[in-house]
Order: C-alpha cells, then structure tokens, then sequence
C-alpha cells in the first residue's frame, strides 16, 4: 500500500512540475500578447505622425531623435533575418493574425492546466484517502490484522466501525 502511495506521490512531483512549465509558458504567451497589442497601438500612432520628429529607443532607457519621412510604410520582420516593406494596414493584419495565433496557444495552455489541475486533485485525494485509512491514530479491536495497525474513531477498510 505505502508503494501505492509513493508512486501516486512520485505523479504528483512530476505533474507539479509540468504545470510550472506550463504557467511559465502561460505567462510567456501573454507577455508576447501585450508586445503585440503595443505594436499595434503604435502602428496606429504612426500613421498620425508623418513628417514628424520622434524619440527612437535604442536600449535601456537611451534613445536617439529621428525624423519619420513617410509614415504609410512600415518594415516588417518576415523570418530568416528579412525585413519586408508593408503598408501599416497590411503589419496590422500581420499582427492580428499572430494574435489569433498565440490565443489559441493560449487556449491550448489553458485546457492543458486545467486537465493537469483537475488529474493532480484526484490524485490528492487518492493519496489523503490511502493516508486517511491507514494512518490511524489507534489500534482496534477487530482480528484483521492489517485493520488493527490502521484505523481509528472511523470506519475503515475491513467495515467495522471503531
């Protein structure tokens, strides 16, 4: 029975660290989500600042002047270290769609925690009723011998009631 124990509780370790992994992850998706909401916020700043005088962040707080020329085009990212001329409206759609993207990564996290939640609590509570029944706090007077090392006040295994 103690081995029974020991492996649900071995389960349990390795699902509590699975749904670490997976709230880092959680988090790391919603990170991502709130960069791209300001990019697209930005994007909209930018088609009213053509032809103006901005501040252009460098890193850690440094930021140099700059001078936007023609605010209706934009370069975007388009993997392998390539940068591509798109029109702002077309960025947004680029945006939006890797929005959609990460709430569905989103969603595929969620119902992953959850499943895990909800499997780590079964499991709880097969361990806190193995403990339950066979960590009593006296002996009985029954002649099953395992029932007279674990049980107490309740009802145990065998069916007495003590």
């Amino acid at each position: 029975m103690a081995a029974k124990i020991d492996n649900k509780i071995l389960q349990l370790n390795m699902l509590d660290q699975e749904l670490k992994k997976l709230e880092q992850g959680a988090m790391e998706i919603e990170k991502h989500l709130y960069e791209l909401q300001l990019t697209q916020n930005a994007l909209e700043d930018l088609r009213s600042k053509g032809n103006s005088e901005v501040m252009i962040p460098l890193a850690g707080g440094i930021f140099v002047k700059g001078k936007i020329e023609d605010a209706s085009k934009v370069l975007v990212h388009v993997g392998n270290k390539i940068l591509a001329k798109k029109s702002i409206g077309d960025a947004k759609k680029i945006l939006e769609k890797q929005m959609d993207k990460m709430m569905d990564n989103k969603k595929i996290v969620e119902e992953d925690l959850n499943s895990i939640v909800r499997e780590m609590t079964a499991l709880e509570e097969q361990v806190r009723k193995s403990q339950g029944s066979h960590s009593h706090a006296h002996k009985c007077e029954c002649s099953d011998e395992e029932c007279k090392d674990d049980c107490d006040d309740k009802e145990c295994d065998c069916g007495h009631r003590h």
